[in-house]
């Protein structure tokens, strides 16, 4: 297996921030959702 680190992930609901090893992850909101067919029962 050449991945194996393991990082110390840490989710603050309250704020709505996660960390990865101390340093705080943010990624850009979705512009489109694409709904499956099951949601259209």
């Amino acid at each position: 297996m050449r991945n194996n680190r393991l990082g110390e992930i840490l989710v603050d609901g309250a704020r709505g921030l996660v960390t990865l090893d101390g340093a705080p992850l943010h990624s850009d909101a979705a512009q489109e959702v694409s709904l499956n067919r099951l949601y259209f029962l």
